[in-house]
């Protein structure tokens, strides 16, 4: 098999046009390096939302991985959980739906929208980690 050709490297605030969509690329490296959210912009019926795909905030490691012994891995996660609570965001999707509530907001038992939600998802994820970081201690 012949190996596939790089069409473009994306980058922080990258556009990824599809059809009439613009996505933007984030960069947001707390799940693992490299890890990318999504932005975009959807209107219907003269309404306007701000939609978020925010990739997994659960930061992974290997069995026995102490991330203080990692300040810079640290401080990775925490700008990708500071860029995650910044997105512009009245919808959130995420790649673990209970996360976010997903199921219940799609079943319509919870809001669709929800200003602040990524600012939300964000903010656990942190209470997540530094329970973790205080656990090696």
């Amino acid at each position: 098999m012949a190996p596939l050709a790089i069409d473009r490297v994306l980058t922080d605030g990258s556009i990824v046009a599809v059809g009439p969509l613009r996505l933007t690329a984030r960069s947001t490296p707390a799940h693992s390096p490299g890890s990318t959210s999504w932005t975009w912009q959807s209107c219907a019926g003269g309404e306007c939302r701000a939609l978020a795909y925010a990739d997994s905030a659960t930061t992974i490691s290997a069995d026995g991985y102490r991330f203080k012994d990692h300040p810079a891995r640290v401080a990775a996660v925490r700008l990708g959980l500071a860029r995650i609570a910044a997105l512009p965001c009245d919808l959130i999707l995420t790649p673990h739906p209970a996360a976010s509530a997903m199921w219940e907001r799609f079943a319509g038992t919870a809001p669709l929208a929800a200003p602040g939600a990524c600012k939300a998802y964000a903010w656990a994820a942190a209470m997540r980690f530094d329970a973790r970081l205080a656990a090696e201690s």
